[in-house]
């Protein structure tokens, strides 16, 4: 989750835009939106949290999250019209969250994985249990 950890090599690998040149507007627009704002965005309208678990969820503030939400609304509306009804947003962003086929990784080698990367990242041994 920190920030510097973006900058390893070989540890991002882009997926591919999506099929559809709609969608593929809309992507382009999200991601032109800063990443709090794309975060908080895709939390409460695409995910459907309230507004005090996304402000929670990306470590903000409640009043901070509220506005990066509603500036990231405003620029959506600038440029995609159709979409400035939270409504049609909401449900925009829950289908072109649906198109995409992800695959769900088993929750035990994902813990197994995170725990090796972390001893690496950080250099730690791992603890052993008194016998």
């Amino acid at each position: 989750m920190s920030p510097w950890h973006r900058f390893r090599p070989g540890l991002h690998f882009p997926d591919a835009p999506p099929a559809e040149p709609a969608d593929r507007v809309l992507f382009g627009v999200l991601l032109s939106l800063s990443p709090a704002q794309r975060r908080a965005l895709l939390l409460y309208d695409g995910i459907g949290l309230d507004l005090p678990d996304t402000a929670a969820e990306t470590e903000a503030s409640t009043p901070a999250t509220a506005n990066r939400l509603l500036y990231a609304r405003e620029l959506i509306a600038e440029r995609l019209p159709d979409l400035a009804d939270p409504e049609t947003l909401h449900r925009r962003l829950g289908e072109l969250g649906a198109a995409e086929k992800l695959g769900v990784p088993n929750p035990e080698r994902v813990r197994v994985t995170g725990e090796r990367r972390a001893r690496l990242w950080t250099r730690a041994r791992p603890s052993r249990s008194p016998p």
